[in-house]
């Protein structure tokens, strides 16, 4: 996992590293905190505490935003090295595949005020 303090969020500089690794960023640390800040403004995540798992899910599978195919998502994970980075390719599959039918599961309403 980024998690590296295993809080259960990623922070800005858990968060980067994975952005690097996505190819999402590859700026300086003053880009970068500007891109963390809005990222969590426009997901409605608090900065200072982090990005959920749950939210990084839906983050990736988000085709509008910082889409991965899971392919990437499998590179990635063969790219990176403990102890900084993700440990499980398997987790953050199965945790995308459980935000995926809660979604899918959810009335049509809710989804549409979700996405707004």
């Amino acid at each position: 996992e980024c998690d590296d303090d295993q809080d259960g969020y990623l922070r800005s500089w858990e968060l980067r590293h994975f952005a690097e690794l996505a190819r999402w960023f590859d700026g300086a640390d003053g880009e970068w905190d500007r891109e963390y800040r809005e990222l969590c403004n426009e997901s409605g995540a608090d900065p200072d505490v982090g990005i959920s798992a749950d939210l990084l899910a839906h983050l990736v599978d988000d085709e509008s935003g910082c889409f991965c195919t899971d392919s990437q998502l499998h590179e990635m994970l063969a790219a990176a090295r403990p102890p900084k980075t993700w440990r499980s390719a398997s987790a953050l599959a199965a945790r995308m595949e459980e935000v995926d039918r809660a979604e899918a599961e959810r009335p049509e309403e809710e989804q549409a005020q979700v996405a707004e």
